[in-house]
């Protein structure tokens, strides 16, 4: 081939005057080509004249980073685990408040009242919304209707008591067995003793159902006593008449064990008092048969 023909295939060839072919690797785009030979493949990367170079694929979408989507979800999960945390949270304090409230009207409500029918059906009442005072034992809860015979022994040899109450009043008497007695009277109401004797004797204390105590003093010499109850036939018994001439005045204290402690006067002067007998309430003195009478605190007999 002559020169000539040499010089037009050259001027025909763009490549070598300098002006790579569309699509043809040059310094800039050669990476780009680079990338798209499949694997460690070798191809020819110069296009012949009159070929059309492949369009290149789309670019894909751009990659993600791994940690922004994990971390996404996490995030939503720890909110709906907080907030179903506090909905649980504010459920259960309210099922407790209302149970709260379902125990206080539960305590504080009244139980209710069944009204009766009937011309003589009781009216419904509510009960008490203040507590009672519980009374000592034996104690009965009206004081003032006591109807109760206390007796025994006052401290120091200062002989036997016994007193009788019957709704609020009392009748007592005290006696050595020898000399020294007096008969006293006065009032036994809210637990409370007050007695006064024409002779000065004077007796001061508290009683319930079953029990007295107190201060009693008997010719100036105030001594402390403690009672108990008795049942019939003891109790206090006297008896008063005119045996040939001369006035004649019995008393008597029967305790339960059977022993009597009285004294018997005859025109004021005293002395030990005959036996009495309690079946029949008789006592002979001087060949005299006597009745006596009981302070009765059921049938009132003695007050």
């Amino acid at each position: 081939m002559d020169a000539g023909a040499e010089g037009a295939g050259a001027a025909a060839d763009p490549g070598v005057a300098g002006q790579p072919y569309p699509g043809r690797p040059t310094a800039d785009n050669l990476a780009h080509w680079a990338g798209q030979l499949p694997g460690d493949e070798q191809r020819e990367t110069r296009l012949r004249p009159g070929v059309t170079p492949p369009t290149p694929p789309p670019a894909g979408p751009p990659a993600r980073e791994k940690g922004r989507w994990r971390r996404g979800p996490l995030l939503t999960l720890t909110g709906a685990a907080l907030v179903a945390a506090v909905l649980i949270g504010l459920n259960m304090t309210a099922s407790a408040d209302q149970r709260n409230i379902q125990t206080v009207q539960q305590v504080s409500l009244p139980p209710a009242v069944t009204p009766q029918t009937g011309g003589n059906a009781a009216p419904a009442s509510l009960p008490p919304t203040t507590e009672l005072a519980i009374p000592p034992a034996g104690a009965s809860a009206s004081p003032q209707n006591l109807r109760v015979t206390l007796a025994g022994e006052v401290a120091d040899d200062g002989g036997t008591l016994a007193v009788s109450i019957r709704d609020g009043k009392a009748i007592a008497y005290v006696c050595d067995g020898n000399r020294v007695e007096e008969w006293l009277q006065g009032t036994a109401r809210g637990g409370v003793l007050s007695l006064k004797g024409k002779g000065g004797g004077k007796i001061t204390g508290t009683f319930d159902a079953r029990r007295a105590k107190g201060k009693i003093t008997v010719e100036g010499d105030t001594k402390d006593f403690a009672l108990g109850l008795v049942k019939k036939p003891s109790g206090l018994y006297r008896t008063a008449a005119r045996v040939r001439g001369a006035q004649l005045n019995g008393s008597w204290i029967v305790l339960p064990n059977g022993r009597q402690v009285g004294v018997l006067t005859e025109d004021g002067v005293p002395a030990p008092a005959p036996s009495l007998d309690v079946t029949n309430r008789t006592t002979t003195v001087d060949g005299t048969t006597l009745t006596a009478t009981t302070i009765d605190v059921d049938s009132g007999e003695g007050f």
